[in-house]
């Protein structure tokens, strides 16, 4: 007689699909909300408890989940094809492109942004200290992008 309660393979599969699911669009909310505080925060020169709420929020669902990947080792990607190692590079190079943008925000709203308040001071958002912010955090993907090449067996 089947376990009522036992799952077959396909039913796993499904479940841990709309798991991912969920997870890529709560991540997505969450940093959307951020911007959004951060963008009014930066227009009332104050920062609001939502933005550091959601901002720790936000690192500690990054760490969980970069502990979750590390525990089941899925750092390699097995390729077949010509074609697949392609479109592996090109799926890398557009994940570092997008995930620069947000760490860069998030990495001045701790490091230039946060220290102001926490020191009375005026919060005063600089140019030049968001551009190089950015400029660390397109450096920083360029280098995790050869990292993560390094990720893509090729299997033919």
């Amino acid at each position: 007689m089947r376990d009522i309660y036992k799952k077959d393979e396909r039913e796993v599969l499904n479940y841990n699909q709309a798991l991912a699911n969920a997870f890529k669009i709560t991540f997505s909310v969450i940093v959307g909300c951020l911007l959004i505080s951060t963008v009014f925060d930066a227009i009332k020169r104050e920062i609001s408890l939502s933005s550091v709420l959601l901002l720790l929020t936000l690192l500690i669902v990054s760490i969980v989940t970069i502990i979750q990947a590390a525990k089941h080792d899925s750092r390699n990607i097995a390729v077949y094809s010509e074609e697949e190692y392609k479109g592996a590079l090109r799926k890398i190079r557009n994940t570092m492109i997008i995930l620069c943008i947000p760490t860069a925000f998030i990495c001045h709203i701790l490091f230039n942004i946060l220290p102001q308040f926490f020191q009375n001071k005026s919060i005063k958002i600089e140019p030049l200290a968001l551009i190089d912010d950015f400029v660390f955090m397109t450096i920083l993907g360029i280098i995790f992008y050869f990292i993560e090449k390094q990720r893509i067996k090729k299997e033919y």
